[in-house]
């Protein structure tokens, strides 16, 4: 069975369930870490991203004037320092670091830099065949 096989829906339930899978395997999940009150300076919700150094923190703020940004900060920043992305930057940082991902572990499954390449262009474009279909 190909993709081609599969309709939206089928195709919609195995990203979600390879996400999952990857979610759990690298010990995360979509949950925030935490929810910032409204007392706090950046209120909402917080992602923590663990790394070698110190981890990621990723903000969606609940105030309406900041609510088309997530807020990022990295370990190359300064503790509260963030960059804003708005929503569409954010997708596709998002999407170049999935797609990184997917050459990283076809090349560590032994795929030659080229395949690997492909395989992982693939998966993009059917990611972004998914949300095309979504719109």
């Amino acid at each position: 069975m190909t993709f081609s096989d599969l309709t939206l829906t089928e195709i919609r339930r195995e990203l979600l369930a390879l996400t999952a899978q990857a979610d759990l395997a690298a010990g995360n999940t979509r949950h925030p870490s935490t929810i910032n009150g409204p007392a706090h300076p950046m209120p909402g919700p917080e992602w923590h991203i663990p790394t070698r150094s110190r981890p990621w923190t990723v903000r969606a703020l609940t105030n309406a004037a900041d609510s088309d940004c997530v807020f990022v900060n990295t370990p190359g920043h300064m503790p509260d320092e963030y960059t804003a992305l708005d929503t569409a930057n954010a997708r596709a940082v998002a999407l170049a670091l999935l797609a990184a991902c997917d050459y990283a572990d076809h090349v560590r499954a032994g795929l030659s830099a080229p395949r690997a390449a492909k395989a992982a262009a693939g998966g993009l474009r059917l990611v972004e065949r998914a949300k095309d279909a979504e719109r």
